[in-house]
């Protein structure tokens, strides 16, 4: 066996992957990894066409823990894998971690593992270890070769790999088990509670491949209105806390709607909950850049919207309609629709689900 390490300073595993998809050595790729970006795959993008095109086979388990891997990537690998591509998760605390890309022909021949993932820093800028071992005919060779043939196909089988079609990706698109790298905050933004603290930034050091023209996948179009009658509860003047009871069952449906469970932190009382900038309309009142508190209350198991002006200002079977609309200055509109507006009947004619005696809602 041959065996190299690989890192960002010596022979990035990008750099290795590209040139194996070129060379001509492999009919076979096989991909395990737990996360894939669009950032990685519009770099190889054309590499793999080619390696499509002259009759080469890609198949992948991609991960989809954490809703790191996103909408695009997935999207884009479909087109090269056709059938073969699975996504992997487990509900509870079991994280799907590997990282291996794996060349051959009529077996495994070129095994690359280590901390890489399917992504453009994965591949090319992160410090990052990885090992390339070629294989040869060796006794160690052979019975690594079946070690990591079996490892694959305990994976294909395992009971969370699931096959992923264009309709299942957008499945879980929609669920909020992906992110959209169309929408994604820039990293710098991300970080920056990390400003004061003494580390450095570093200049790129590795010249990163141009991307793709043919990589680009637009974010896909997802319901953008929720529209529910309002209870007793919900316009109650004896509350004091200012809540909306969104039904479990509207959660359920239409998570990414919500940005839940993704977007959501732990209060102080161990509630999730998301805070977000909205702007709020009443009768011809705007109130603009106002923030709402969406949390779920397990001890009731409910999940709330806190929004004083639809709270203090609603009567009962008034419609409260939300618009998401991802602008920068704020991510829903929120408006109170009376039962005496114009509007009124052909919004109520769109609440099809009942969730109780005096609650209706829809997505449209």
């Amino acid at each position: 066996m041959n065996i190299h390490l690989l890192t960002n300073q010596n022979n990035t595993i990008g750099s290795k992957i590209t040139y194996d998809l070129q060379s001509g050595h492999y009919s076979n790729l096989k991909i395990i990894v737990a996360y894939a970006k669009n950032s990685a795959i519009s770099k190889i993008y054309e590499d793999l066409s080619t390696f499509i095109n002259k009759g080469g086979k890609l198949e992948a388990i991609i991960g989809i823990d954490q809703k790191i891997t996103s909408y695009q990537a997935l999207i884009n690998l479909s087109k090269f894998t056709k059938d073969k591509l699975f996504v992997h998760h487990d509900k509870g605390a079991i994280t799907f971690h590997p990282k291996m890309y794996l060349f051959g022909n009529q077996a495994i021949e070129n095994v690359y593992i280590g901390s890489s993932n399917l992504t453009s820093g994965g591949l090319y800028t992160n410090f990052e270890a990885n090992v390339n071992i070629l294989l040869d005919s060796s006794n160690n060779a052979q019975q690594f070769q079946q070690e990591v043939t079996n490892y694959w196909q305990q994976l294909l089988k395992d009971k969370n790999t699931k096959q992923a079609n264009k309709d299942f990706i957008h499945t879980l698109f929609t669920n909020g088990a992906l992110s959209d790298e169309n929408n994604n905050k820039e990293f710098k933004k991300i970080i920056q509670s990390l400003n004061k603290l003494p580390f450095e930034s570093r200049k790129r050091t590795v010249k990163l491949p141009e991307n793709s023209i043919h990589a680009t996948v637009p974010s896909p179009l997802l319901t953008a209105h929720f529209a529910m009658s309002l209870s007793n509860f919900d316009v109650s003047s004896k509350s004091q806390d200012p809540v909306l009871l969104i039904p479990i069952t509207a959660l359920k449906a239409n998570p990414n709607f919500w940005n839940w469970p993704n977007s959501f932190t732990l209060s102080g009382a161990n509630f999730p909950q998301y805070y977000t900038s909205s702007t709020i309309k009443v009768n011809k009142q705007v109130f603009k850049n106002q923030i709402v508190r969406f949390y779920f209350y397990e001890k009731k198991r409910e999940f709330r919207l806190q929004c004083e002006a639809i709270k203090r200002n609603g009567a009962s079977q008034d419609i409260i309609l939300i618009k998401k609309n991802n602008t920068n200055t704020a991510e829903y509109d929120i408006q109170l629709v009376r039962k005496t507006a114009a509007t009124y009947p052909k919004l109520l004619a769109k609440l099809k689900t009942r969730a109780s005696k005096q609650k209706m809602y829809g997505y449209f």
